[in-house]
């Protein structure tokens, strides 16, 4: 790698309080996802990280996940459509 390319790398790290309201999960949630490896992290000083790009990977996963298992949750009439039923059903 050269230094110019080194230079460009945009290395931002995330405390585990930074990461969880940008989840929106807890902190010991967010915390317990970050020790089981789930979440990448890095150790500074002691303290576990987040760099900004592993958070992403990890969000990015996710969405992948939840839009191929679609087919796995329950689909839910919405409050229009019951109302349309409903009202089908008086004539």
């Amino acid at each position: 790698m050269t230094e110019e390319n080194i230079q460009n790398i945009d290395i931002r790290l995330l405390s585990i309080n930074a990461v969880s309201k940008k989840l929106k999960l807890g902190y010991t949630k967010t915390k317990e996802l970050i020790e089981l490896g789930i979440i990448e992290s890095v150790a500074v000083t002691g303290r576990l990280m987040v760099p900004q790009c592993k958070l992403e990977k990890f969000i990015n996963q996710k969405q992948l996940t939840l839009c191929n298992s679609d087919s796995n949750f329950k689909s839910y009439p919405s409050d229009e459509e019951e109302a349309i039923k409903i009202i089908s059903n008086l004539n």
